[in-house]
């Protein structure tokens, strides 16, 4: 296997996700990458297997995204990497360790932290630490107690040498010599710096425990790598607290010094123009099984308290030609699923107009474009673009998470709930569009009640999944401020949801959570598109199949039939026969539902048994489950529907037949 200087990893939550942020930080390596792999792992894998892997390529820097999803796992990572290499140095960066980070076991175990958008900082960072021995003369420490690195002599080290090499950006190969007995000669400047395998041990440290001198300099003045911070923060320098343990050079007060990077490294707001766009290095297999990220802007101008997108103040695009060019690409190389990360994609509309209207121009059977829209903001401009994608074709994200207007005030959230209920109301009668709606379980100030009229109300508009999610306390983010008052009390283990508040106890949340996984199994996956309704429309048992195919609530004002009262109660009764939320067969499914809609919710059997049949065969299953066998003994096999090209296989179950409306 290959031996890479720098290696970037991280740990996906699946295999069809790629790591987006990895690839924007290996695009914008410059003149490093030649020197860097990039590598992705599940969270399912061992992590002893994927430190092997990693140390297998000899890297002398492992960069490693964390996120709430994979810092378990990364924790363990890291400190496996620390107890079989500690030369290797470790930098951590992600959402999940650029806030809170002073207490996180991971953010001990590692060398370095890089807060906030690292696209830029990233390659900077590592310039530093490879040219701390081979560019600057200084005896550098091969990461452990009983070996040093060759590196230039102080003769050979000038002045001019590494301002070429830094202003050029060029570093030489790494060196791969043998370790010297002694080190070579070093600048006899208080302040520098000499890592070792525990401890950072200053020049004259460092040589008695070698068994050297401290020799004088052969040139003056140093020049630094840091050019652009000529006075460095204090915790950076030796002998203070924070610091981290890789060493880069500058020069102050005419002597060279090896200064200490800090453990905690801010990166600064990229310019988007600045930032190599990644798009090129999703490779012909990503583009074939994985789902492709792509972004055009960053931010969100909402304030939402409980979101990290809360704090991406103010919202940066990216240039429009170049990104469209990018996008061009991965379309002739044969990409046909694309999922923007952008919080609020509609918010520009010269910009989204443009996008929508690029995809419009290349659409052809497969291909597929995801978006987060602002529910509220949904203007003629856009509508006469949505309308002309054939169904299936575009799915839009929409965040409602609460219809409770104190709530709302609450968390600082600005939403139009009846222009929200509009435009829902418009995408669902005028469009192929897949929505995907959110609600949030848990936040201050809702109980159940409140949820349920949301939920009820969601589901009147239609959209074709409602994804329930539990309130979650990511690091950073300002809904903390509610925990007295509302006494939120959260997991302190990732993903950190809400165990229970001042309205929703611990046993109704444990209730509300499995509401979610059901609701998700059942409504959302298109399993059952026409047999979920079934759970709260008005019981008639002469109903022909037919209309039962076609039923809808014919009230909202009774629990009876309420969608979210009915479903809830649903979702007791099968977590009390199967007592598990996880690794359900469809067919027990079907079956648990079969026998709840008619012992409990009193449909005929004959009627539940052909919806059921009629929503397995519009989903493509052509075998009738066993336990509906004895209902159904003359009914003709139904010929399987039409492939729908446009929509992928989940999106493609809530379709409705040919030829019926959305």
């Amino acid at each position: 296997m290959p031996s890479s200087d720098i290696l970037l990893a991280t740990l996906n939550a699946k295999f069809i996700h790629c790591a987006f942020g990895l690839r924007y930080l290996f695009a914008n390596l410059g003149v490093l990458q030649p020197r860097a792999a990039l590598i992705e792992f599940e969270i399912q894998q061992r992590p002893l297997d994927i430190v092997e892997q990693l140390l297998a390529r000899q890297p002398r820097i492992v960069g490693l995204g964390v996120y709430i999803w994979n810092v378990r796992e990364t924790t363990e990572v890291v400190e496996l990497l620390k107890r079989l290499a500690p030369e290797v140095i470790v930098i951590l960066g992600g959402p999940e360790v650029s806030y809170e980070w002073e207490k996180q076991e991971i953010v001990r175990l590692a060398d370095h932290v890089i807060t906030g958008e690292a696209d830029l900082k990233f390659a900077e960072v590592c310039l530093q630490l490879l040219a701390e021995g081979e560019n600057c003369g200084f005896a550098a420490y091969n990461h452990s107690s009983a070996e040093y690195k060759n590196a230039p002599t102080t003769e050979t080290a000038t002045p001019d040498n590494v301002a070429r090499a830094v202003a050029s950006e060029t570093l030489p190969p790494p060196r791969k010599t043998e370790a010297a007995p002694v080190p070579p000669a070093v600048f006899p400047t208080p302040d520098a710096i000499f890592r070792t395998q525990n401890a950072i041990l200053r020049p004259e440290e460092a040589l008695a425990e070698a068994g050297g001198t401290v020799s004088a300099p052969a040139s003056p003045a140093l020049p630094s790598p840091l050019a652009h911070d000529p006075d460095p923060n204090p915790a950076a320098v030796a002998g203070t607290e924070g610091g981290g343990r890789g060493a880069g050079f500058r020069a102050r007060e005419g002597l060279a010094v090896a200064v200490r990077l800090p453990k905690i490294i801010p990166a600064e707001l990229p310019k988007l123009e600045d930032v190599a766009l990644p798009y090129d290095l999703y490779t012909p297999h990503d583009l074939a099984h994985r789902v492709v990220y792509v972004e055009a802007s960053r931010g969100c101008p909402f304030t939402c308290e409980f979101c990290l997108s809360s704090l991406d103040i103010p919202v940066r695009q990216f240039p429009l030609e170049p990104f469209l060019a990018a996008m061009d690409r991965l379309l002739a190389r044969g990409a046909t699923q694309f999922k923007f990360v952008d919080r609020t994609f509609n918010l520009n509309l010269m910009v989204s107009r443009a996008i929508l209207q690029f995809f419009l121009a290349r659409m052809r059977p497969g291909l597929f474009v995801h978006f987060e829209m602002v529910p509220d903001r949904l203007p003629e401009q856009l509508r006469a673009v949505i309308t002309q994608f054939p169904a299936g074709s575009l799915q839009f994200e929409v965040g409602v998470q609460t219809f409770n207007e104190a709530t709302s005030r609450n968390i600082s959230r600005r939403q139009d709930h009846a222009k929200l209920a509009e435009n829902l109301t418009w995408l669902r009668g005028h469009t192929g569009v897949h929505v995907h709606a959110d609600l949030i379980v848990g936040l201050p100030g809702e109980d159940l009640a409140s949820f349920a009229r949301g939920f009820d109300r969601l589901v009147a508009l239609g959209p074709q999944e409602i994804q329930v999610g539990i309130l979650k306390r990511l690091r950073g983010t300002p809904i903390v401020r509610h925990d007295a008052e509302f006494a939120l009390r959260y997991s302190g283990q990732p993903p950190y949801e809400l165990l229970q508040n001042r309205d929703l106890d611990f046993p109704l949340m444990q209730r509300l959570r499995r509401f979610a996984r059901y609701w998700d199994l059942v409504a959302n996956s298109g399993n059952f598109r026409t047999s979920t309704p079934l759970l709260w429309g008005a019981t008639n048992s002469q109903r022909t199949p037919q209309t039962a195919l076609h039923s809808e609530p014919r009230t909202q004002n009774s629990e009876f039939n309420s969608p979210c009262w009915t479903f809830l109660a649903f979702s007791d009764w099968l977590y009390t026969r199967l007592a598990q939320r996880h690794g359900i067969a469809l067919d027990a499914l079907a079956e648990s539902l079969f026998v709840y809609l008619t012992t409990v919710r009193g449909w005929a059997p004959a009627v539940v048994a052909a919806t059921l049949l009629a929503d397995f065969e519009h989903a493509g299953r052509r075998e009738r489950p066993p336990f509906l066998k004895a209902y159904l003994p003359t009914l003709p096999r139904q010929p399987l529907p039409a492939q729908r090209a446009t929509a992928p296989k989940r999106q493609a179950k809530h379709l409705p037949p040919a030829g019926t409306a959305p």
